[in-house]
């Protein structure tokens, strides 16, 4: 984003490298967060307006714009949608939480795909049962919302066993129960948190 000349190009050769080989590997969406770019939220907003324009012209692929705050979301929507345009269709919205419940008008107005997460109202469930009910409440409250059931995403928070011995079995137990739970819903999203 800043820097001179050879870093800069370097950089972003570097970026779209990496998007290349995801697109190349199968990914339909490339996730795109600049949470720990900054503490600054005017420098954040600069980044991921930087980042999804330099981005949005790569393949066909689409931006999954994902953030902890909604402000940087929809800068980032709004970015991506006019670069990439009509050609791949609109960005996903990644994420929309019990926390976070107002993601989901932006996800309606935008009438694109949204991953909405097990996240509970003042953090994270600690068992799959509550993964489970939170994940519900945000499916139901997206077709509340008019969102289509076959752009809602469901993301169970599958967390490394580093970062808490029982986030992974929880994580799984959520994501075994969710099918019956959430069938249509597509429980297909992969990524590292």
């Amino acid at each position: 984003m800043a820097g001179a000349e050879p870093d800069r190009s370097t950089a972003l050769s570097y970026l779209r490298t990496l998007a290349q080989r995801q697109v190349k590997a199968g990914a339909r969406f490339l996730d795109v967060n600049v949470d720990e770019v900054s503490t600054k939220l005017d420098y954040q907003l600069e980044a991921m307006r930087w980042l999804v324009r330099e981005l949005a012209p790569l393949d066909n692929v689409r931006l999954s714009i994902d953030s902890s705050n909604l402000e940087i979301i929809s800068a980032g929507i709004t970015e991506a949608s006019q670069a990439a345009g009509t050609r791949v269709g609109p960005p996903m919205l990644n994420s929309a939480s019990l926390e976070r419940i107002e993601a989901l008008d932006l996800a309606a107005q935008l009438r694109g795909p949204v991953v909405v997460t097990a996240a509970g109202e003042s953090g994270m469930p600690t068992d799959a049962e509550g993964r489970v009910l939170s994940a519900s409440r945000m499916v139901e409250a997206s077709l509340a919302a008019g969102i289509l059931l076959g752009r809602i995403f469901v993301d169970p928070l599958v967390f490394p066993s580093t970062s808490n011995g029982l986030w992974p079995r929880t994580g799984r137990a959520a994501r075994s129960k969710s099918p019956s739970t959430f069938s249509p819903v597509s429980m297909r999203t992969v990524g590292r948190t």
